[in-house]
């Protein structure tokens, strides 16, 4: 549960059209059976139109939301970041969660950046770390990585946190909006791109976050 003291962050994130996940879905199933070439080429195609229209993205959303709530804190964890994540909205093809990070463990941070870098042997910047904390004192390492990196690395996370979202989205084959905001931005933002989701899955598909950017 996330502390009421302390910021959050909101991800927004706004599913615009899930069928060409579905119809992949579909059609990689339908390539595994034991058919016909031509007969499974049609029938794919068939099934993948058919469940296209039935599963929508506001579908896609019931199970992606508290999936990704579930997710997103085992996906940092290995980075060093320990974060509360729950979902806060859901309508329709858009939902919203909170995220907060309560605690930075520094080494293990530092070491997930020289994973990236290097294959073996420490670098620089751990042992520097390990040095530092050793001169500071436990009780000192733990309110700077309780109290004060915290909300340093989370002032930072929205601003690529949200194209980060949108590209792995792509690549599962929804076509997917994401903006991460700070609570100081996110109410200016939620209730007109709210009213704007209404109206456009009222008349067509077209996502209005462009639209909302321009202004």
């Amino acid at each position: 549960m996330a502390d009421s003291a302390r910021p959050v962050l909101y991800v927004n994130v706004y599913i615009k059209d899930a069928s060409q996940a579905v119809k992949s879905q579909v059609e990689e199933k339908i390539s595994q059976k034991r058919l016909p070439g031509p007969l499974k080429e049609r029938l794919a195609k068939r099934a993948a139109k058919v469940a296209a229209d039935l599963i929508t993205a506001s579908k896609i959303v019931e199970k992606m939301a508290p999936k990704m709530a579930e997710e997103m804190p085992i996906k940092m964890k290995p980075k060093g970041l320990t974060v509360h994540v729950g979902e806060v909205f859901r309508e329709g093809p858009f939902f919203v969660l909170q995220l907060q990070v309560v605690h930075v463990d520094t080494i293990v941070m530092a070491e997930a950046v020289r994973l990236q870098e290097e294959e073996d042997g420490e670098t620089m910047t751990v042992q520097c770390l390990k040095q530092f904390f050793g001169t500071i004192g436990s009780r000192n390492q733990d309110a700077l990585e309780t109290n004060y990196l915290p909300r340093i690395i989370q002032s930072k996370m929205g601003d690529s946190m949200g194209d980060m979202l949108s590209s792995e989205l792509a690549e599962k084959g929804l076509e997917a909006e994401a903006e991460v905001l700070p609570e100081a931005l996110q109410a200016r933002f939620f209730f007109p791109f709210l009213q704007q989701i209404r109206e456009s899955e009222a008349k067509s598909k077209k996502g209005p976050l462009a639209n909302l950017r321009k202004k």
